[in-house]
């Protein structure tokens, strides 16, 4: 009997325990507080978090499965980077059932901005600081670890400001396709004047100027350089120079613009200078005319090739369709001249400009000739225009090798075609002919 009795007394004494545990727990106190499952009074002890040695952040090690808010005190400093943990109080963040991640608890001790010159912590916002780390803006837990002492992700600005002057640099990239970087340095009590450089995705412009209406500037836009000056409203004067390549067609042009309006419409002077890669190289000059309908004055077409010893570079016909002249290298032999103080040197009779005695008019004929032997004697080519009635008042032959020059002549036979030197022989070789004569109706 005296057993059961015994029994039962356990019984209720653990029944009683349960119900306690399930109210307000107090220790130290015999009222607890209602708004706390346990409430430890003191005045001299405090409590003790369990001690234990954190591996990293992102490790439950050693404790495993840890519930959420579970609070240790971390006494080893252990990993790196971002994960690493220090001597400190933690406690564990749930991100899901199988994974978390170790916080430690802020302390205001542990402010990382120095004042400048000292090891003291920051305390207010108008001091001078200083950090030995690397600083990244905009940045976030996922973005890897920056090389530069300052990053910033994001569009920012630096600028200092005084009286009548500003100088910066900013940056633009919230809109798709208007980004841009501006350095500059400006006056602010006078519109326009200072520098500016302006960077954009497809553009480059360095612009300086003592006002709004008078200054310089130089541009790289996409495959084109442009060098500009304009002058003010007085004189509405404007110059450019630009250099544009085209992939497509592997053409650079180099071109200048000189205008009277600053706007370039109306009376304005435009010479270019275009390497074609296919054609050669060209020549242009436009007046009287807007941007882009300029009346095309002069336009020449430099071949691609040199030219070969003896030759000259001519003059030679607008090909189909263009609008240049095209110059072209060709023989001095194949050349004429319409003035008689010039050698022709084509089958083509021309004009001296001079009358023979009976009021006939000389002419002139040039061409070449090739002596096989050496003789006192050449005979005239059949494509020589000359008819039987010619008289002949001058031979000049020229020997092309030592430039030795014949001109005694002691006859000649139109029906035969024969001219006879006077006393000499004629090395061989190939020579120059130039015949003055005059038609005997």
């Amino acid at each position: 009997m005296k057993n059961l009795s015994f029994k039962y007394a356990i019984i209720l004494s653990v029944i009683a325990s349960f119900k306690c545990v399930n109210a307000q727990v107090g220790i130290g106190t015999d009222n607890p507080s209602s708004s706390s499952s346990l409430d430890i009074s003191s005045q001299n002890t405090g409590v003790l978090i369990p001690r234990i040695s954190l591996t990293a952040t992102d490790l439950s090690s050693p404790i495993n499965n840890p519930e959420n808010s579970l609070l240790i005190f971390n006494t080893a400093q252990n990993g790196s980077g971002k994960n690493a943990v220090f001597p400190g109080y933690y406690y564990w963040s749930k991100k899901d059932e199988q994974t978390g991640e170790w916080i430690r608890l802020s302390l205001s001790q542990e402010e990382p901005w120095r004042i400048q010159n000292t090891t003291n912590a920051a305390t207010a916002n108008d001091q001078n600081i200083y950090q030995q780390g690397k600083v990244a803006v905009g940045f976030t837990d996922t973005d890897a670890v920056s090389g530069k002492q300052m990053e910033i992700k994001g569009d920012f600005k630096t600028a200092y400001e005084r009286v009548g002057q500003s100088v910066g640099i900013e940056t633009s990239g919230a809109v798709s396709g208007t980004q841009s970087l501006n350095l500059y340095n400006r006056n602010t009590q006078i519109s326009g004047r200072g520098t500016t450089i302006d960077m954009t995705t497809s553009n480059i412009t360095l612009r300086s100027g003592r006002s709004s209406v008078l200054g310089s500037s130089v541009g790289i836009l996409d495959n084109r350089l442009n060098i500009g000056a304009r002058n003010d409203v007085a004189s509405p004067f404007r110059s450019l120079l630009n250099i544009d390549f085209n992939p497509s067609s592997k053409e650079m042009t180099l071109y200048s613009i000189a205008s009277s309006s600053p706007i370039l419409t109306g009376n304005h002077f435009k010479s270019e200078i275009i390497l074609d890669g296919a054609r050669g190289i060209k020549f242009n000059f436009n007046t009287n005319g807007a941007t882009g309908n300029e009346v095309n004055t002069d336009s020449y077409m430099f071949p691609r090739t040199i030219g070969t010893k003896g030759q000259v570079l001519v003059v030679g016909d607008i090909p189909s369709g263009a609008s240049y002249t095209q110059l072209e290298w060709k023989n001095i032999a194949d050349l004429k001249s319409d003035s008689h103080n010039k050698i022709n040197y084509s089958n083509q009779i021309q004009e001296t400009g001079k009358k023979w005695m009976n009021g006939a008019s000389i002419q002139e004929l040039t061409t070449e000739i090739i002596l096989d032997n050496s003789k006192n004697s050449i005979v005239l080519p059949k494509e020589l225009e000359l008819s039987p009635v010619t008289k002949i008042i001058n031979v000049r032959l020229i020997h092309q090798e030592s430039t030795r020059i014949a001109n005694n002549v002691l006859s000649y036979n139109m029906n035969a075609r024969e001219v006879i030197m006077e006393g000499e022989t004629l090395p061989k070789g190939k020579y120059y002919l130039i015949l003055e004569f005059f038609e005997n109706k």
